[in-house]
């Protein structure tokens, strides 16, 4: 899987887990995704990311909460991200949607 692939699937497995319920709090989310996404420090940089780009805000120190753009952005990557999806089958998938372009 390629470094893109792998970044979009660990912000993905953080958002999924952000939009669990109304508020979750910081330890929730890093203990929640640190299985899936192999480190938490990728879950917290997943984390930070999101939150930069409006995906997520936080309402309080350690609380954070999914904004309407990030359910928009994670009903988009369920729509086309796979996490079985590896980096050679991406790059065929990318191929294919080019063709029919």
């Amino acid at each position: 899987m390629g470094r893109f692939d792998e970044q979009l699937r660990c912000r993905k497995v953080v958002l999924a887990k952000v939009s669990e319920g109304k508020s979750i709090r910081w330890r929730e989310i890093i203990n929640g995704t640190i299985e899936a996404t192999g480190s938490s420090t990728k879950s917290q940089s997943s984390l930070d990311w999101l939150r930069n780009k409006g995906y997520i805000k936080r309402v309080e120190v350690g609380v954070y909460e999914i904004t309407a753009k990030g359910t928009k952005f994670l009903a988009g990557l369920n729509n086309t991200c796979s996490p079985e999806l590896t980096g050679h089958e991406s790059s065929e998938r990318g191929r294919k949607q080019e063709e029919v372009i």
